[in-house]
């Protein structure tokens, strides 16, 4: 059975920070299974589905494939993440690679301890940027593995 999927791009200026911030929606049956693109000049902020499995983790890859495109920094938003198994981690380090190759970098927002537990026990958390909040990871500037 296929998933009915609808998409839908809204654009916004924003004074504050001076800059366009471009949305994009993906929504489908599972409401915790929607992929939010927000584009800030040179960043992109991925929001990350609540759990990360075999089932979905081919939407993320493609929507992080799709943002590390062009981008300096790649930030992926999990802190509404509660699981990532082994394919989530997969995708995340070939995002992280291709970002690098690209000159940039990936940051991740992580916000449920069980999910941070999953980079530590797997070491990808030695160089993966880990951070406790998207204004924090925007803000950048700290060592791989220590949250901020």
């Amino acid at each position: 059975m296929g998933t009915a999927r609808q998409g839908m791009s809204l654009q916004l200026w924003l004074p504050s920070l001076a800059a366009q911030v471009v949305i994009k929606l993906v929504t489908d049956e599972a409401p915790d299974r929607r992929d939010t693109a927000t584009s800030l000049p040179g960043v992109t902020v991925v929001s990350a589905p609540a759990e990360i499995d075999l089932a979905n983790v081919a939407e993320l890859r493609e929507a992080l494939y799709s943002a590390a495109t062009g981008q300096a920094i790649v930030v992926v938003d999990m802190s509404g993440t509660q699981f990532c198994d082994s394919s989530g981690v997969a995708a995340l380090v070939g995002a992280f690679k291709r970002t690098r190759a690209d000159g940039g970098g990936l940051r991740l927002v992580l916000g449920a301890d069980s999910v941070r537990k999953i980079f530590k026990v797997t070491g990808v958390d030695r160089f993966l940027e880990m951070y406790e909040s998207v204004p924090a990871a925007l803000a950048g500037g700290h060592q791989p593995g220590v949250p901020s």
